[in-house]
């Protein structure tokens, strides 16, 4: 697989740009953020709840697509080395360059006094983990939670890379005789992580977190699998892409406005969402 699809940079691209976007709008909302804002802007929270349903996730089903083209030019040793250089090195830069003056801003405001950032920094090697030690990767959590999803369903990448042809073939002609089932598959998943972690939450410190790992790992090989099936996989959103984008909408309404939580009731809403955003954003990007 060489065909590279320029509709995918550029949903990463956006997703990246909306991610920038979203932080800066943390700090003027209403939620707990890092440093808030003294005025609070109500009106912001709208658009922000919106991405937060599946901002993420994309991010983790273009991750997915991008292994395919890797791991299908690369050994598996290779692959495995690349990937802990591009994830791990900015990881630990922005662990010891990046992240700590944020800390630093953030302990100011909460009050401490360190005399200097010099003597701030210090503090990072001895006082543990974040939030009640310095040390912190914040917002480059996605760095480590991508790279031991990788290591964790390399075996299954390489099994469908190298003996996938049967079970691909079989997925594309099923796409191609029922678009719909694109919708129907991804969702399940979804509903028995949703209803088998009902009471946990993200909590982004990787140790623990198998409510996030167990779905961001989906997303992951279901972006993996999604390039795999080529061509069925696009003409299926091609043709679903209306149904798509007057579903979304639909449930995004009823969802914002209901804010029921029965079972998974609601997050299960917000999985169906992601299904269509995802669908609809890289049909309407250029190819």
């Amino acid at each position: 697989m060489r065909n590279r699809r320029y509709n995918v940079d550029w949903v990463r691209v956006l997703a990246f740009d909306l991610l920038i976007l979203y932080h800066i709008g943390c700090v003027f909302a209403s939620f707990d953020f890092h440093i808030k804002n003294n005025v609070i802007v109500e009106w912001i929270e709208h658009p922000m709840y919106f991405l937060s349903q599946w901002r993420i996730p994309l991010l983790f089903v273009i991750s997915g697509m991008g292994t395919r083209f890797a791991l299908s030019s690369n050994t598996t040793t290779r692959f495995i080395t690349q990937r802990a250089k591009r994830l791990l090195i900015p990881l630990l830069v922005g662990v010891l360059i990046i992240v700590p003056p944020q800390v630093y801003f953030e302990r100011l405001v909460e009050g401490n006094d360190y005399g200097s950032y010099f003597e701030f920094y210090k503090t990072i090697f001895y006082t543990g983990g974040y939030p009640t030690g310095n040390l912190s990767w914040h917002h480059l959590w996605f760095l480590p939670y991508l790279f031991l999803i990788t290591l964790v369903t390399t075996p299954i990448l390489i099994f469908l890379r190298d003996g996938s042809d049967r079970w691909i073939q079989i997925l594309s002609k099923s796409l191609k005789e029922r678009p719909h089932l694109l919708f129907v598959v991804m969702l399940l998943p979804f509903v028995f992580v949703n209803l088998l972690f009902s009471d946990h939450e993200i909590t982004m410190s990787l140790i623990g977190d198998w409510y996030a790992l167990s779905k961001f790992l989906l997303f992951f090989l279901f972006g993996y699998v999604f390039m795999s099936l080529g061509d069925s996989f696009w003409n299926a959103v091609e043709k679903l892409k209306n149904v798509f984008f007057i579903v979304c909408y639909c449930l995004y309404s009823f969802d914002f406005f209901t804010y029921r939580d029965c079972l998974g009731f609601r997050t299960t809403y917000k999985y169906m969402q992601l299904d269509i955003c995802c669908s609809r954003i890289l049909i309407h990007l250029p190819q």
